[in-house]
């Protein structure tokens, strides 16, 4: 790798880490980032907010923030939404890139490297492009593109809080507030406003691996990737970046692609069944009126949200959501 400098000791990445009892997935997050030997140049940092876990993963992140000295561990003062305490670690992020990381991925040996050299390169142009970095190849990886391409590229991916980045300036002002946290997609809503302002470059190499978690929780599927990510599509709509038609086909590939077969893999195997209510605690759906329930609200939202319906909606409907009219925020 060749030499990067820094300027006022500021780190070129920060790694930062959203984690409620993550426990041995968080340990191998992290062991596959100081496995790579990036923390003796500090070009990196890397922040764990453990948002009030259990002693497993609080004994985790301590022992990481002992033995690393690029590893520290942030609380916040009481628990948080997944959505906000995203919110909460990026700010405390000191980098030039702020790089938010699930707690159950795994960074490709050696990857990190290679992620260095890209981010500095693209820090050091006049107008920096957001930065993306996908699960899932495409075939614009490494251009400069707008938003209706990425979008026609990219579908729900950008939900993944994995595949969210954002420099530290922009963040600081533009999404200090993490606005639209309610709808549990703040890390999407921001990528899309700096995707507009500044187009996108796609990561060239697919670097995160996901690793299954048993336990899931928080939203309905349904009301997060079809009401409200329309909402945050419709808005760019509005704006003119955004054609009605990418929008409409990015609801159907979601409704199809994404949510009933999350939903149907959740009744099959009930262990990674969601709790449709509230965000924390995490509640595996295990007696057999609670799976009743499930069923019931799965066959509620394909009939309310079927593929016709998705295609299909009247004009008025669109710009209408779960949160009033679009042309009001």
């Amino acid at each position: 790798m060749a030499a990067i400098s820094l300027q006022n000791d500021t780190p070129l990445v920060s790694i930062c880490i959203p984690t409620r009892d993550g426990g041995h997935l968080l340990r191998r997050t992290l062991e596959s980032i100081v496995s790579q030997g990036i923390g003796t140049n500090d070009l990196v940092e890397v922040i764990i907010s453990d948002n009030h876990s259990g002693p497993k993963t609080v004994e985790i992140c301590e022992s990481f923030a002992k033995t690393y000295k690029f590893v520290r561990v942030i609380r916040p003062e009481q628990p948080l939404t997944g959505d906000l305490n995203s919110g909460f670690v990026l700010r405390s992020g000191r980098g030039t890139l702020l790089k938010l990381v699930s707690d159950n991925s795994k960074i490709a040996r050696g990857s990190l490297t290679r992620l260095l050299e890209f981010v500095k390169f693209h820090s050091e142009k006049q107008l920096r492009p957001a930065l993306f970095f996908p699960y899932v190849k495409t075939g614009l990886s490494g251009k400069h593109i707008n938003l209706d391409t990425f979008v026609k590229q990219a579908d729900y991916w950008p939900s993944l809080i994995g595949t969210y980045s954002c420099w530290r300036d922009d963040f600081h002002r533009f999404f200090l507030h993490w606005d639209f946290h309610d709808k549990h997609l703040a890390h999407y809503a921001s990528m899309l406003t700096q995707i507009e302002m500044r187009g996108v470059i796609i990561y060239p190499e697919l670097i995160f691996t996901i690793f299954p978690k048993n336990l899931k929780g928080g939203y309905s599927f349904f009301e997060v990737f079809i009401d409200n990510q329309s909402y945050l599509l419709n808005r760019h709509v509005q704006n003119g970046a955004l054609s009605e038609a990418t929008a409409k086909n990015c609801r159907r590939r979601t409704a199809l692609n994404f949510c009933t077969k999350w939903h149907a893999r959740s009744l099959l195997k009930y262990k990674s069944s969601f709790e449709l209510n509230s965000f924390y605690p995490r509640e595996v759906l295990v007696s057999p009126i609670e799976r009743l329930h499930y069923y019931m609200n799965l066959v509620f939202n394909l009939f309310r949200y079927a593929p016709l319906k998705v295609l299909y909606r009247p004009k008025a409907a669109r710009n209408r959501s779960l949160f009033g009219d679009t042309s009001r925020h």
